[in-house]
């Protein structure tokens, strides 16, 4: 696939075609990337107060998520990698936030670590 890019006009469009054909180049790579960024964005439905933490780690997790999809896509490979890594690094992160008994979190000892955790999930 030659990729026009000299004018701003060529790039956006060379772009959008990268993103429209990635499940004729990827197959179903592609289509379970995208499958699994939906889930991502649909399977917690609440989160408990005390649980704010993982909340927000798990929203970070979410983001770089999908920056490291449209990255491959667009065929962004350094960037991919990077956001792939921030992925993992806040997925890591996100089960290992402590509770505290008072829900503030953060605190060394006394709380629960979040695989015991009672956000509710989407049926599939």
């Amino acid at each position: 696939m030659v990729l026009k890019q000299s004018t701003i006009e060529e790039i956006i469009e060379s772009e959008r075609d990268l993103v429209l054909t990635a499940d004729q180049r990827y197959g179903d790579f592609s289509r379970h990337a995208r499958e699994c960024s939906f889930f991502l964005s649909g399977c917690i439905v609440s989160v408990d107060r005390d649980r704010m933490m993982f909340a927000r780690f798990f929203s970070l997790l979410k983001k770089h998520h999908m920056l490291a999809l449209l990255s491959a896509l667009r065929l962004h490979k350094v960037q991919t990698m990077i956001n792939l890594r921030q992925v993992l690094e806040a997925g890591i992160n996100a089960g290992q936030v402590p509770l505290a008994a008072g829900g503030a979190g953060g605190e060394a000892g006394g709380g629960r670590r979040l695989g015991q955790m009672t956000a509710l999930i989407a049926p599939a």
